[in-house]
């Protein structure tokens, strides 16, 4: 059996370190017991498991990632697929009954400690929604496994690994299973989401998550982020075009909300919410309604100019703007593409310009500080 237990990092400091120190070891303990072998989920840090694993990333998109932020302890065995299938059905009942009996034994503690954890994240004033995989740090695993080498392969002659059942081996090897911190953020007092985003309104219903409709048109002031050079997978991931890559600028603005228009505030959220609200609305977090397709309208620029229209208003505008017009003829100077390109450079001015419609590349989730 292999196991995959969700990455701490996905859980409140309490819950993530009795899995760590208490759950997961006696699990293996238990499984020992029953005379079947368990290891982390074989997930190659190179080519062979000999030369290390890495620990599994479970983001939300994932079963356990998802219920982590939900405070709760969340696992995956997987039976290799290669094994004959009465040892792989032995396997998932001896894991079965390992986690019954250790559900039978500390039920009321685990209990606990998911309710003490639950209340310390509310009382918390940031949240990392990124992390990323630290090759600097490597621990050992116990693993036992076939000597590995490289052959021809039969159809293109390139190397191929292959395992020689003749050469086992029972040894520690490295895991990696420290993952750092890339991205916090701090929680807002409330969101601010237009009702045209219906779906995702819908969603966040499903899980919980309290949703106040703004009684009357109204103007507010928010924090509104920009994103810049957004990029995704070139093919389809999971039936979507993944944002993978994105910068955030910010600007504090008053903006015009509507009656219907959803307030968010996270201080009348259940506690157990926190945690996947915050990740699915701020979008540079990995799985965040932006990261999968959501709003990908404000990606899209709705406005122009007309070059025949625009040359002697651009004018007027770089007379008022001294600002303005220093960075237009420095980039001539610099930029030879530029220097030669009419649309290149009435377009540098129509951005920078009161025309230039402030909706693009705004995301339409504000945050109220």
């Amino acid at each position: 059996m292999t196991l995959i237990a969700t990455l701490p990092q996905n859980l409140p400091n309490e819950m993530a370190q009795y899995q760590e120190e208490q759950l997961v070891p006696d699990l293996y303990r238990k499984m020992e017991a029953r005379k079947t072998l368990m290891c982390p989920y074989v997930y190659n840090w190179k080519s062979t498991p000999e030369q290390g694993l890495m620990r599994f990333a479970d983001y939300p998109r994932y079963s356990t990632g998802y219920a982590a932020h939900f405070r709760t302890f969340a696992l995956v065995t997987e039976a290799h697929m290669l094994k004959p299938f009465a040892d792989r059905v032995a396997a998932t009942e001896a894991f079965l009954w390992a986690s019954v009996n250790y559900l039978a034994e500390k039920g009321p503690e685990m209990q606990s400690v998911i309710e003490q954890a639950t209340t310390s994240f509310a009382r918390q004033d940031s949240m990392v929604i990124q992390w990323q995989l630290d090759t600097t740090q490597k621990d050992q695993v116990w693993f036992e496994g076939y000597a590995a080498s490289n052959k021809p392969g039969a159809a293109t002659g390139f190397p191929v690994v292959a395992y020689d059942q003749a050469k086992p081996y029972r040894k520690q090897i490295p895991y990696l299973q420290a993952y750092r911190p890339v991205t916090k953020v701090r929680k807002p007092k409330a969101y601010v989401l237009p009702q045209t985003y219906h779906r995702v309104a819908e969603l966040l219903r499903m899980n919980k998550v309290v949703l106040k409709p703004i009684k009357k048109d109204t103007i507010l002031e928010v924090r509104a982020t920009y994103l810049e050079q957004v990029k995704h997978y070139p093919a389809p991931y999971e039936g979507h075009f993944y944002h993978n890559q994105l910068n955030e600028r910010y600007e504090v603005q008053e903006i015009q909300f509507y009656k219907g228009d959803y307030l968010i505030p996270l201080n009348r959220q259940p506690a157990r919410v926190l945690a996947y609200l915050i990740h699915v609305l701020e979008p540079r977090a990995d799985d965040s309604f932006f990261r999968w397709n959501y709003f990908d309208g404000i990606l899209m620029q709705k406005e122009y100019f007309s070059a025949y229209l625009f040359e002697e208003l651009a004018a007027g505008i770089l007379k008022k703007d001294p600002e303005l017009k220093r960075d237009f003829e420095q980039k001539k100077e610099e930029d030879e593409d530029f220097a030669g390109n009419q649309y290149q450079q009435l377009n540098f001015i129509y951005k920078r310009s009161p025309y230039y419609e402030k909706s693009h590349l705004r995301y339409p989730v504000f945050r109220i500080e």
